[in-house]
């Protein structure tokens, strides 16, 4: 048990926190949309904001031990982050346009749903951002 505990260690961080992005993506929205009555897209990007700055500080340190606090560094992955998150952005956006604007479905399973697309998604940018960036940082 502990070698499969240590062999998937980074994809069993990346869910654990990945549900707590979940929840505060999730949470915010709810808050903003069904207690706030901001717009449908309004809450969704001040639920993507909060919760992707949750995620970089928790994927960056560990999920994908990313160790380097340089500014350098930081910049790179904030960068690279945030950009592949902005994908996700209109990605999610999109769904949620579609699912609670002009379908009128629930907007909390609405975005249950394309949070939990956008998680699956996210994972492989997030190697990327972490892994293959912080290589290429090195080498200069």
């Amino acid at each position: 048990m502990k070698k499969l505990l240590i062999k998937y260690k980074p994809q069993l961080l990346y869910m654990f926190f990945g549900f707590f992005t979940m929840v505060i993506d999730v949470g915010v929205y709810q808050l903003c949309f069904s207690t706030l009555y901001v717009p449908n897209v309004l809450s969704n990007l001040i639920s993507w904001g909060l919760s992707v700055a949750f995620s970089f500080i928790t994927n960056k340190i560990w999920v994908y031990g990313s160790k380097s606090m340089e500014a350098k560094t930081l910049l790179k992955e904030g960068m690279a982050y945030f950009t592949g998150r902005g994908i996700s952005l209109i990605v999610g956006t999109a769904m949620m346009v579609f699912g609670v604007d002009i379908m009128s479905w629930n907007s909390f399973i609405m975005k249950l749903v394309s949070t939990a697309i956008i998680i699956i998604i996210n994972y492989g940018f997030g190697f990327f951002v972490f892994k293959k960036l912080e290589e290429g940082i090195n080498e200069d």
